[in-house]
């Protein structure tokens, strides 16, 4: 056997995409799942021979209640144990069954505790009470190819409630995740389809931070704009390696796994979800720029000049003063002219002054409705929905739109021994403008993005000029261009994708406790997005081009997954469930691009095509592959029910790692006490449950560019071109150099926790400890020009990472085991983590980046926190020619310049005198829910809130500064002057004389305290009693109608447009640096929840 493997990783490496091995393993399982079913099926045939008749039955009439309300439940199933038959409560909760004296009915609906019930008389109409369930203790919850109750968990893992997700409406479901559970903090702006940036307990790595999805048994990497929060069933978060290492290497960052909504016994139930609504611009929010006189002012006062302000901005050639009465005739105006010398512009001064964000925000609507059915029989189950959400956006020209469908369904045989049935989801998305559906977070923030430019532009230019066109800084007033100019001509920009994902199973019962499963699954999608240029004439900068630029790719991933599951009956002590399996992943990519400039007509889009374009040929290409296999086992054991134990292990071959380190193994394992069973506890008649917690795991990570272990190539003639016969000869160059070593990046993880529960689950909650440490972290150390030219040095495994930290949750529940009218659920989320590099590399002592203009914002630095921000330590103002010459000082300072602090006291401030200026992660994010209820109505109130995250405020730079003639921030009413001298504002530079660049480097003037508090969601609803409103025949159970508003208030002193700011694209993700960050607007919402 230890031959036959070694073939087969032998195999693997040199054949990375067949993955033979992987179809000689998974395929040798088919025929161990064909013989049972064969023999199956001739007991079944057996059995049917000798079936005898049953015993005299009757039907029993009853209903099904809530304990507390004593209101019909709609929707319960109601099963005989030991028999096949089962009815569902109608919309009163009413039943009907098939029974006899002495049967055993089971009562169950999802939120309520089981109850038995023993069947006394036939001719008794009977009433079942049955509880909610406030403490979920009992719940099942997936954690990695099995289930566990959430009592026998072990490890960390958060169990998230769905119901709270969909009180808050999202377009993504990871979004309204946003402080529901511990140690997971999200940061989202307020673009519509947002990508929001997810990290589980701090950063492990300076590479890709995302954490693993599971989905219905199939992993997945990415955004999950495509999934409909509504589809969700349940949602767990594994935090720690313990719980998380049977992923593997692709588990670093922590695991989500999402189960979608399967099926029901009992009737088809149909329902509707709906709701609308409007988003309102935070107008309060928007930064504060000055007046157009007021810039003038300080000009004049700059300059020694007396301008006033000109009527007109330009007239053809001419600006300001200079234009005459006779230069804004209109017939002179030619704004479609093909070229600078015809184009003739007139516009006047907008002197009261244009609010750019004003003019860029609109209110804006959102939509979103499902429709869902499930039901079936014992032996099939069945659920489809459908939904459609439109979502436009609160700045203009922005939007996102999902269609998706979705069909699950289980179906049995050979007496429920064999089952077999599929989980598929389509959805096809399209999303226009700022910020919609970017692949990362934060990815569309940048200088020239529209928000950005709205720091920029001057606000003595108007919106449009007096022949309705688009105006601009065109004529001397800068080189900010018009953002409302570059939303309306971006508004044809139209991404759209179609996304497949789904998985068919089969599993049989072997024997007694053994299952054989068989799971395979399939990721499936096709994008395409069309850029349009449009000549924008009226920018300093600006050009007569028009364009197109179109972009068409795929991506699939199918999943193979085999398992043996094996739960054998050890008696009422022992509990034992292992599991051991193979699984298999290979994955394709391939894109295609094009560009064409130089079009006819730009005046429709019906003929704007790649093959109509006349100048600017442009066309590029690009494909990856990579594919992993696996073994993978676990195994928990439970003694008594207060002993509990698990352990994990994981062995992955990836085809990013050669031959030398081609395969890692990843092993977890955790125990736990339940104090509460033990004999001295139960006497304590307070404690409903106790229970201690401590796991170990190690899990890994792959996240880099394929083939690092290989030297590559590449062939291109504006790279490797060489003249030879008298022509140009295209060539190959080495573009990329090798490490044969490179191996797997590892984050282990120790985790210590508690979990308890008392006065019968009146009170509950869980505190956990983690000490996260990453080691052989993947890292390209630089090299210098010398020894690699100009191919890339290779990741190499030499940095080390720690998070540390802590995180509880506690929650109380008031009136529904006193079956009180009023109830009441109220929660708390408390987590802190301290990220710290530990090294990064012998030769490496830091690593500026973050580049924005003339700036590095942030650093990778041993003993500081990744992205920490990284320059001079602002010490106050200069006040005078004689300060600047008794202090430390750097060239061409001036009084009312920022002076720094001289770190190493050497007199003079230059580079070495740079240090950390701040940090942009939290020292603790926390959340508090209210869940309150009084007959029908029920309120829900949710704040998120996040403490000592600093924010790097890069739009500064353009409205703080005279480095561009642009807006100024209203701040610049309160700088520096002899007569306020105690401003920290630093007054703005004579611009006839020399101004250093240091004056606006990067400096802890840039950085705030960004902490804040959020009402992010407040709904109030009402339940319609649908047996008093439709009757008790109606089909009609629930009606439930509710008004909601998201973003209701934020308290910070941040000054940016929102305090919430992900990432800056980057070589390494600029952490907390805002360069025009998409605002989150306040949302009115109506809901509708309708069943029958």
């Amino acid at each position: 056997m230890m031959e036959k493997i070694k073939k087969d990783d032998s195999n693997f490496s040199k054949s990375r995409f067949r993955l033979k091995p992987v179809l000689l393993i998974s395929l040798g399982l088919i025929p161990a799942l064909l013989l049972p079913l064969g023999q199956a099926a001739y007991a079944g045939q057996q059995a049917a021979l000798s079936r005898v008749l049953p015993l005299q039955q009757a039907l029993l009439k009853g209903k099904i209640v809530d304990q507390t309300k004593q209101v019909g439940i709609a929707g319960a199933t109601i099963k005989i144990v030991g028999k096949s038959s089962s009815s569902t409560s109608d919309a009163a909760g009413n039943f009907e069954i098939d029974a006899k004296v002495n049967d055993v009915l089971e009562v169950t609906f999802v939120g309520y505790a089981s109850v038995r019930y023993t069947v006394r008389s036939l001719k008794d109409r009977v009433t079942i009470a049955i509880t909610e369930d406030s403490s979920h203790l009992d719940e099942v919850v997936v954690t990695g190819y099995s289930t566990q109750r959430k009592r026998d968990l072990s490890g960390a893992v958060a169990v998230v409630s769905v119901e709270a997700l969909k009180s808050q409406p999202a377009a993504s479901a990871v979004e309204a995740l946003q402080g529901r559970a511990t140690g997971v903090q999200i940061v989202s702006d307020g673009a519509p389809g947002a990508t929001p940036q997810i990290r589980i307990r701090g950063y492990s790595t300076i590479n890709n931070n995302d954490p693993l999805y599971i989905i219905d048994g199939v992993p997945f990497e990415g955004k999950l704009s495509w999934l409909n929060q509504n589809d969700i069933e349940s949602m767990q978060v594994l935090k720690d390696a313990s719980a998380a290492s049977i992923y593997g290497a692709r588990a670093n960052n922590g695991v989500v796994i999402i189960t979608t909504k399967a099926g029901k016994q009992g009737k088809t139930n149909v329902a509707l979800e709906a709701y609308a609504g409007v988003a309102v611009p935070n107008e309060g929010a928007f930064p504060k720029m000055m007046s157009p006189q007021q810039v003038l002012d300080m000009e004049n006062q700059l300059n020694g000049t007396n301008l006033t302000l000109s009527d007109y901005l330009i007239a053809g050639q001419k600006s300001g003063w200079e234009i005459q009465p006779e230069d804004v005739d209109m017939s002179k105006y030619n704004f479609n002219a093909k070229n600078r010398t015809d184009f003739y512009q007139i516009t006047k001064t907008n002197k009261a002054g244009t609010n750019w964000f004003k003019e860029l925000a609109q209110n804006a609507a959102v939509q979103s409705y499902q429709l869902s059915a499930n039901g079936g029989t014992e032996t099939s189950q069945y659920m489809f929905s459908g939904g459609f959400l439109d979502q436009k956006g609160s700045v203009i020209h922005s939007g996102f739109r999902r269609y998706s469908v979705r069909s699950n369904n289980l179906f049995e045989a050979f007496q429920q021994k064999f089952r077999f049935g599929q989980n598929l989801s389509y959805s096809y998305t399209e999303g226009v403008g700022i910020g919609v559906n970017p692949n990362t977070p934060g990815g569309y923030q940048g200088d020239e993005s529209i928000l950005a430019q709205a720091f920029r532009i001057q606000t003595l230019i108007p919106v449009y000029d007096e022949g309705g066109n688009f105006a601009g800084s065109l004529g001397g007033y800068g080189n900010g261009r018009n953002p409302v100019a570059m939303a309306y001509r971006q508004k044809d920009n139209l991404n759209r994708t179609n996304f497949f994902f789904g998985n068919a199973f089969a599993e049989y019962d072997l024997i007694k406790g053994l299952t054989l499963r068989s799971n395979f699954g399939l990721q499936y999608e096709n994008y395409n997005s069309v850029t349009y240029l449009y000549p924008n004439p009226e920018f300093s900068e600006g050009s007569f081009n028009n364009g197109m630029t179109e972009l068409h790719g795929f991506n699939t991933e199918w999943t193979w997954t085999n398992s043996l599951n094996y739960k054998p009956d050890l008696g009422p002590d022992h509990s034992l469930a292992v599991m051991l399996g193979t699984e298999a992943i290979q994955r394709n990519v391939r894109s295609i691009d094009a560009s064409r400039n130089g079009y006819f007509i730009t005046s429709s889009l019906d003929y704007l095509y790649l093959g109509a374009g006349s100048t600017n040929f442009d066309n590029d290409g690009s494909g990856a592959s990579w594919s992993m296999f696996s073994y993978l086992g676990k195994a928990d054991y439970a003694f008594k029910d207060r002993y509990l134990l698990s352990l994990i292990a994981r062995r992955d071959g990836s085809s990013n790692f050669g031959d030398k380190n081609l395969y890692g193994v990843f092993p977890g394992g955790s125990i736990a006490w339940r104090i509460s069973q033990e004999d001295f506890a139960k006497r304590l008649t307070w404690l409903s449950d106790l229970k201690i917690r401590a796991g170990y795991g190690v899990t890994g990570n792959q996240r880099i560019p394929g083939f690092q272990f290989m030297n590559r190539f590449r062939e291109s003639l504006a790279e490797s071109s060489y003249p030879m016969d008298e022509t140009v000869v295209t060539g190959v160059w080495q573009s990329n150099y090798a490490n044969p070593d490179i191996k797997w990046e590892q984050v282990k993880s120790l985790n210590l926790g508690l979990d308890f529960s008392i006065l019968g689950g009146a009170i509950d909650g869980a505190v956990d400890w983690f000490d996260k440490r990453t080691t052989d972290m993947l890292f390209p150390v630089p090299q210098p020009a010398i020894a690699v030219g100009l191919a890339e040095p290779p990741y190499q495994n030499i940095g080390e990472m720690s998070n540390k930290g802590f995180e509880f949750s506690l929650g109380y529940h008031y009136g529904k085991q006193q079956n009180k009218e009023f109830t009441l659920d109220l929660g708390l989320n408390f987590s802190r983590y301290v990220n710290e590099i530990i090294e990064l590399s012998p030769t490496t002592g830091q690593i500026n980046y973050g580049d924005f203009r003339s700036m590095q914002t942030s650093i990778l630095k041993k003993g500081e926190a990744f992205g920490a921000f990284y320059g001079y330590q602002v010490a106050g103002i200069y006040q005078s020619v004689e300060d600047i010459a008794q202090s430390p000082s750097y060239a061409n300072a001036r009084p009312g310049g920022l002076k720094y602090a001289d770190l190493n006291k050497d007199g003079t401030i230059d580079a070495d005198d740079r240090t950390i200026i701040g940090n942009p992660h939290p020292d603790f994010v926390y959340s508090f829910n209210v869940n309150a209820s009084y007959k029908n109505f029920d309120l829900n109130l949710y704040f998120y809130g996040s403490q000592g995250n600093d924010i790097f405020e890069a739009t500064r730079y353009f409205t703080d500064f005279g480095v561009f003639k642009g807006t100024k921030s209203a701040r610049m009413l309160q700088a520096w002057s002899a007569q306020n001298p105690n401003s920290d504002v630093p007054s703005l530079p004579d611009p006839k004389q020399a101004t250093s660049g240091m004056e606006y480097a990067t400096s802890s003037y840039y950085v705030q305290d960004a902490s804040f508090l959020k009402l992010k969601n407040l709904q109030l609803g009402y339940n319609f009693p649908t047996a008093k409103l439709f009757g008790t025949r109606s089909t009609v159970n629930k009606l439930r109608v509710y008004l909601g508003v998201t973003n209701l208030f934020t308290i910070s002193k941040y000054e940016g447009l929102d305090p919430e700011v992900s990432a800056t694209p980057s070589k390494y993700p600029a952490l907390g640096v805002d360069m025009g960050i998409y605002p989150q607007a306040r949302q009115y919402t109506f809901g509708l929840s309708l069943g029958f």
